[in-house]
C-alpha cells in the first residue's frame, strides 16, 4: 500500500538552514514586533561620530549594508 501525499511531505527530513516560508499573518506580526522593539530603543544600533550624520539617517542597525554618495565637487 502506498503511502498519501501527506504522509510523505510530513516524513521527510529538511535540513534545518532551508528559509520557512511565512505566511501573510506571520509576516505583519513580525514587522509589527519589529516596529514596536525600533520604536521603544531595544534594538542594538550603532552611531557613527558624526553628529549631524547620526542626526540624518537616526542610528544605524548592525548587519545593515548602507550606500552613502554625494555629487561631485560638493565638499564629500
Amino acid at each position: 500500500m502506498t503511502k498519501s501525499l501527506k504522509e510523505r511531505l510530513t516524513s521527510l527530513k529538511l535540513p534545518k538552514n532551508i528559509p520557512r516560508i511565512l505566511t501573510q499573518e506571520d509576516a505583519v506580526r513580525q514587522n509589527m514586533r519589529y516596529i514596536k522593539n525600533r520604536s521603544d530603543g531595544s534594538l542594538t544600533t550603532l552611531k557613527t561620530c558624526y553628529n549631524r550624520l547620526n542626526k540624518a539617517l537616526g542610528e544605524i542597525e548592525a548587519n545593515t549594508i548602507m550606500t552613502l554618495s554625494g555629487l561631485s565637487g560638493g565638499g564629500n
